[in-house]
Formats: C-alpha cells, sequence, structure tokens
C-alpha cells in the first residue's frame, strides 16, 4: 500500500567515438530505420569494460524505474543499444554488480521525424560499503543470516538485478558472523538495514547511503501480527511501528483488508492506519504486543 518515489542525478560523459554496437542482445544496423531513435554507447569501470550490467529506460525525471524491469545486457565490450519510443528528453539507468546504480537524467532525443542515435560512454563508479557483525541476543555469531540495504519497497517478481536497480543489495553473513554491503548507491538519501535467518530477525537500522559505514545487527525471535480493516472503505497506509523506535515496517502479505505482518522481531508495536493524502493524519492505531512464535490478531477500528 506505500510506495516510495526518489530521484537521483548524476553526471552523463558522451564522446563521440565508441566501439560497434554488439551483433546480438541490442543489435544496432549500420543505419536505423528512418524515424527511430536509439542511444547506443558503452560501460566502462575505471576504464574497463562492464560485461554484464541492465539498462532501465524511462522519461524524464520520472519515478517510473520503479516499476520498470531492467533489461540485462551481456557484452565483452560494455557495449548496448537501446530503442527509444519517440523524441524528448529520457533517463537512463545502469546497474549491476560491482559498481553502483548509476542514473544518466535528460538524454535529449530530438526531431520527431528524425533518425537519431545518441552516443554516450557511461563512466561508472564502485559505491559506498556498509560492513559488520550480525550475534544473536547472546552475542553468538550468526552464520549464514541474510542481510539487506533496502531504499524503495521490494519488486514484484524475484530478479536480483530489478532490486539493485531499486537500491536494495543483499549479502550472506559467513561463519563469523561478518558481512559486507558492496556499491551501494544513493537511491534514496537513508536506507534501511536488516538481517533475517530462519525464526530470527533484527529490529531494521536507518543509515546514510552517501557514506560507508560499520553496523553491527542482532537477530531476535520473531512473531506475526494479523489486522483485519472492519471498515471496507477505508483507504491508507498501514505501518507496524515499533513502541519508542522511529523504524516502521509495511506489511508482507494482504487481501481482502486483511494484513500480516510476517516475521517481525519480538516487542511492542503499534499499529497505524494513515491516509495517502494530505495532510496524511493518523486514522486508527492500535498498540499490540509481538511474542515468539506466536501470531496476533486485531481488528481496526
Amino acid at each position: 500500500m506505500m510506495a516510495i518515489y526518489v530521484l537521483a542525478a548524476l553526471t552523463l560523459g558522451c564522446q563521440s567515438r565508441l566501439p560497434p554496437a554488439p551483433s546480438s542482445g541490442y543489435p544496432l544496423s549500420a543505419g536505423p530505420p528512418l524515424g527511430t531513435h536509439r542511444i547506443w554507447g558503452q560501460v566502462v569501470l575505471n576504464g574497463q569494460p562492464v560485461p554484464n550490467f541492465g539498462l532501465t529506460l524511462t522519461g524524464h525525471r520520472s519515478a517510473a524505474h520503479y516499476f520498470a524491469r531492467p533489461i540485462p545486457v551481456r557484452d565483452e565490450q560494455g557495449r548496448f543499444s537501446i530503442e527509444v519510443p519517440t523524441h524528448g528528453y529520457w533517463q537512463l539507468i545502469v546497474s549491476g554488480t560491482g559498481f553502483a546504480r548509476h542514473l544518466l537524467d535528460s538524454v535529449s532525443i530530438k526531431g520527431p521525424k528524425l533518425t537519431t542515435a545518441r552516443l554516450v560512454r557511461i563512466e561508472v563508479t564502485r559505491g559506498y560499503v556498509v560492513a559488520g557483525n550480525v550475534t544473536d541476543t547472546s552475542g553468538r555469531p550468526i552464520a549464514g543470516a541474510v542481510v539487506t540495504m533496502s531504499q524503495s519497497p521490494p519488486a514484484r517478481l524475484k530478479d536480483a538485478l530489478w532490486e539493485i536497480s531499486r537500491g536494495n543489495i543483499s549479502a550472506t553473513t559467513d561463519r563469523d558472523g561478518r558481512y559486507r554491503l558492496d556499491d551501494i548507491s544513493v537511491v534514496a538519501p537513508y536506507g534501511r538495514i536488516s538481517a533475517s535467518a530462519p525464526d530470527l530477525a533484527s529490529v531494521p537500522i536507518r543509515s546514510r547511503t552517501d557514506q560507508n559505514a560499520v553496523i553491527d545487527l542482532v537477530l531476535l525471535p520473531v512473531g506475526t501480527v494479523k489486522v483485519a480493516l472492519r471498515e471496507q472503505d477505508v483507504s491508507g497506509t498501514i505501518v507496524a511501528q515499533r513502541v519508542n523506535e522511529s523504524t516502521k515496517l509495511s506489511p508482507f502479505f494482504f487481501v481482502d483488508n486483511t494484513f500480516e505482518f510476517t516475521n517481525i522481531p519480538i516487542g511492542e508495536y503499534e499499529i497505524c492506519l494513515m491516509r495517502n493524502e494530505y495532510p496524511y493524519d493518523l486514522i486508527y492505531r492500535h498498540r499490540v504486543l509481538v511474542m515468539k512464535g506466536q501470531t496476533s490478531e486485531l481488528a481496526l477500528p
């Protein structure tokens, strides 16, 4: 029920000479058909071609890239070619592993009836790093825990490249409970770091995305909360907020006005329903205690 729209502006580098576009994947003929528009070029990291990455094309300063699935590109020379539906201003997002997500804003394609091939050289860079340790409440290291930096809601389909393009990356702890999240991109000013393992989860920690950080996480037993809305015509955003903490959790499943917060750390929460429109005031609030391995049920209002 909750959507987050965030934009970031990065620089665009261009050059007039590039290797020819690949003959497969994104073919570019010697002369594009009359009236077509195309952006093509090369992605490099530290002067070396990036052989695997994803491309997302959306309208200028649009938030549609949160819903658009990246198109995978594989080329040893880092070359790509992508057709643009029409002339105007576009933004192109490059995402993948081994470098930070890169946004090219205001890519101009001119002339509604002209054939246009825009050449770009995209210089991607490494991103920021968050590292730390994951333990249980007794301080014992947890191996195999999944640690995630989230900057936007999960994608509709399980697709690692799509998650990276949305600013969501994951890593697994080693046998000593250590983790390292590489190449964090600034999709939003802040992200949430959390960890999970079977029957365990950490309280998400808010972290800046524009700097390196060391963050240790403690896994707690988990429980579930089911919330039913009695009024069928209520519209808003529902969240679970731990008492005396700022972290808010969104429901994992919802159907027929019933919402379920699954595998959330034990503790006391406030279940809040807020309006989606200004002034975004609170409609309902109810306090609930989440206990280990148990499901708490409540109805609003």
